[in-house]
């Protein structure tokens, strides 16, 4: 049952500790990522989540649904997330918890009109990935998926979202950047704008699947120069549009680094503190057996 004090207690106990710079904790975690499943609908040639079919046990999601009362966030992974049988059923938990945002990310192939209408109520951050607006490309690179299925899903979000006086979803577009879809990124901004997306997340493509697809790795100098000249163009579009725009590849464009961020809380300048573990878990199902890190990124689990 819902009881905001207990929500906010925690929360104000948790960033207690981290400043008093505690090593065990009393306070709950206030963040959590979760890898449902490794089952997916379909098979990405560039996804490297091919490890068998592993989905997480009732008993295990019994367990995250104790953490609910003091969470900020959590976020459903797979695998596709909408493959997993009780996935309706823990949504609905989880909503009933006004604070927590669900984060869900998916390809969004498998949400009917009910999933629509259930997300559009909820306090929700749907991440799509559509790696391009061009039926074919979208369709090579999204093996066994179908464009016209893409936009039906969206077609039904728009419809529910519309008719929402009060609107608590953030839709964010995912896309992978690489050799087959670099030329149309242009096009996401209209594209965005029509099915009500707020953001747009361009991530390079990495590991060592289907390599021939891999513009930044090794580094494509024509691939490159195009992004650059591109990339900012379509930043100023979006920038009037009110659409945010993400490159995770912009210092492949630029030569830029990544601003060295230290947590106010680290009273020395020279140790670089990181205060994910006293706040995040990440399960991750589809490594067999299950494991668990302080964070997705993170390489070393901790359990």
């Amino acid at each position: 049952m819902y009881n905001q004090q207990v929500y906010l207690e925690n929360k104000k106990h948790n960033q207690t500790e981290i400043a008093q710079a505690k090593v065990i904790l009393a306070s709950k975690i206030r963040r959590l990522m979760v890898v449902l499943t490794s089952r997916c609908n379909i098979n990405c040639i560039m996804c490297e989540r091919r490890l068998g079919d592993f989905t997480l046990s009732r008993a295990a999601v019994e367990q995250i649904i104790e953490f609910f009362p003091y969470l900020d966030s959590i976020m459903w992974q797979g695998g596709e997330v909408f493959l997993v049988d009780y996935f309706e059923e823990l949504f609905e938990k989880a909503a009933g918890y006004p604070h927590l945002i669900q984060e869900i990310n998916t390809n969004g192939l498998l949400i009917t009109q009910n999933w629509a209408r259930m997300i559009a109520r909820a306090n929700v951050r749907l991440i799509l990935s559509i790696d391009s607006i061009d039926k074919e490309i979208y369709e090579y690179i999204r093996k066994g998926a179908k464009f016209e299925t893409l936009i039906h899903s969206l077609s039904l979000l728009k419809e529910v979202r519309s008719g929402q006086d009060k609107n608590n979803i953030a839709y964010i577009i995912n896309v992978v950047v690489m050799r087959s879809n670099y030329q149309g990124l242009d096009d996401f901004v209209d594209f965005a704008l029509k099915y009500g997306f707020g953001s747009i997340n361009f991530m390079c493509m990495s590991g060592k699947q289907c390599p021939q697809e891999n513009i930044f790795d090794p580094i494509d100098k024509k691939a490159i120069d195009y992004l650059t000249e591109s990339i900012p163009r379509i930043i100023d579009k979006s920038r009037l549009c009110g659409l945010n725009i993400n490159c995770e590849f912009a210092k492949y464009l630029f030569q830029v680094e990544a601003p060295v961020i230290r947590n106010s809380l680290n009273t020395c300048p020279e140790t670089l503190f990181c205060s994910m573990p006293w706040r995040s878990l990440f399960i991750d199902e589809a490594q067999q057996g299950g494991k668990f890190y302080p964070e997705c990124l993170c390489i070393k689990p901790a359990g």
